[in-house]
């Protein structure tokens, strides 16, 4: 005699949490879609009427000169008391001889297949803000691209430490919502990957020494 089958009657939280999976994995699979389509690169925004329809335009900092950067790197590393002014052409000198690209090729089956080689950070100043990206070369679930992460912020005081705040981020041509403080995590989680490097214990002990960083015009000043 064959059995009865038995009927399945799936529950309302079974439902809601089904429907919820399926826009979460729906919104990822945009952002992550939207990352990879192109920003035009440009050394100054065009103006408001050239400019085109839901392009996102990406403005790196200068990397040409930059020729003091070793003098006023071993000041910083010294310590030596007033003010030390870098422009962006320093501070990229600095970072293109100091950081190497952290390659992440492994791939464990795990993170949806993400592999990703970061190129060491670029700085622009403008506006009195400071701006940070980094280009990559990543793929992750089957998709590949050149991405830029690119962010902008200031630099605040918490407890008598300085750290950098981001007001906004980009991955790509995707903007990453405000929300739970995403933006600073994804900065978090790109600057680890340099802080961790062997020169960050070094950086770390004379940052802690400053009594003010601040962005001022064209330059990024730094007070002991």
């Amino acid at each position: 005699m064959a059995k009865k089958t038995e009927e399945y009657d799936p529950s309302l939280t079974g439902i809601v949490l089904t429907a919820v999976f399926c826009v979460f994995i729906g919104l990822f699979l945009a952002a992550i879609n939207t990352s990879l389509l192109p920003i035009k690169i440009v050394k100054a925004l065009p103006a408001l009427e050239d400019r085109e329809k839901k392009m996102v335009y990406y403005i790196p900092g200068n990397e040409s000169g930059g020729n003091t950067w070793k003098v006023k790197a071993n000041a910083y590393l010294q310590q030596d008391p007033g003010t030390l002014n870098l422009n962006e052409a320093e501070l990229n000198a600095w970072s293109r001889n100091t950081f190497k690209s952290d390659t992440r090729n492994k791939d464990d089956g795990e993170g949806f297949g993400f592999k990703a080689k970061i190129a060491p950070p670029n700085f622009r100043i403008y506006d009195d803000k400071l701006q940070i990206s980094v280009k990559m070369d990543i793929s992750i679930m089957g998709m590949s691209g050149n991405v830029i992460c690119n962010s902008t912020g200031l630099f605040y005081n918490l407890r008598g430490h300085y750290f950098y705040h981001a007001n906004s981020v980009f991955i790509g041509a995707c903007p990453i919502p405000s929300i739970a403080n995403l933006p600073n995590s994804i900065v978090k989680y790109f600057g680890n990957k340099f802080l961790e490097s062997e020169v960050s214990d070094e950086l770390r002990g004379p940052w802690s020494q400053l009594n003010d960083v601040r962005v001022v015009k064209d330059r990024l000043k730094l007070v002991r």
